[in-house]
C-alpha cells in the first residue's frame, strides 16, 4: 500500500472491516480498505484518532465456538427472528414512519398517488376496459388515499411541533 498508510487492524470478518471503514469515514478519517486481506489502513497522522474510535466501536471479532454459552440460544433467536425487518439493526420501522417532520413530503405524494389510481380505474370504466386487476388496483388506491390523507391532517399547519427524530 501507500508508504504514507500504516495498518490499523486485521480483521476476521469482512462485515467488521466494512462497519468500521464506514464509521471511520463518517468521522473524516481518510483511510483505505484491502478486502482481500480484511486489513484497513489510515494514515500516519491519524492513527491514534482511528485507534480510539476502533476501540469505541467494540467489534467482536472472534469466532462463535458451538461450544459457548449461548450459542444455540442464538442460533434459535436469528431463526425465529430473521425475517422482522430491523430487529437485528435496532429500528423496526423506516425514517418516514418514525419521524413525523417526513410525513409532510410522502403524505401528498401518496395522496396524489392514490388519486391517480382512481383516475386510471375511471378511465378503464369509461373506455368499457374495465378488469378485475382493477378492483385490486382499486384497494390499493383506496388505501394510499387513506394513508396520504391522514399524514397530511397529521402534519398540517405543525410547522414548529414536529422535530426530526420525535418518536411518532
Amino acid at each position: 500500500m501507500n508508504p504514507e498508510l500504516r495498518i490499523l487492524h486485521r480483521f476476521r470478518f469482512p462485515v467488521n472491516l466494512s462497519y468500521t471503514f464506514e464509521s471511520l469515514m463518517d468521522k473524516g478519517i481518510s483511510c483505505k480498505k484491502s478486502e482481500e486481506q480484511n486489513e484497513l489502513w489510515v494514515n500516519w497522522e491519524e492513527y491514534d484518532r482511528a485507534s480510539q474510535l476502533l476501540k469505541e466501536l467494540n467489534l467482536d471479532d472472534e469466532p462463535l465456538s458451538p461450544d459457548s454459552e449461548g450459542y444455540i440460544d442464538g442460533y434459535e433467536e436469528w431463526i425465529n427472528k430473521q425475517y422482522l425487518p430491523g430487529y437485528f439493526t435496532g429500528t423496526t420501522r423506516p425514517i418516514w414512519f418514525k419521524d413525523k417532520v417526513y410525513w409532510k413530503y410522502f403524505g401528498p405524494g401518496l395522496l396524489a398517488l392514490g388519486l391517480f389510481i382512481f383516475y386510471a380505474i375511471a378511465i378503464q370504466v369509461i373506455e368499457g376496459s374495465f378488469h378485475l386487476s382493477a378492483v385490486v388496483m382499486g384497494i390499493l388506491g383506496a388505501a394510499y388515499v387513506a394513508i396520504g390523507y391522514y399524514m397530511v391532517k397529521a402534519t398540517w399547519g405543525k410547522k414548529n411541533e414536529v422535530k426530526p427524530g420525535s418518536p411518532t
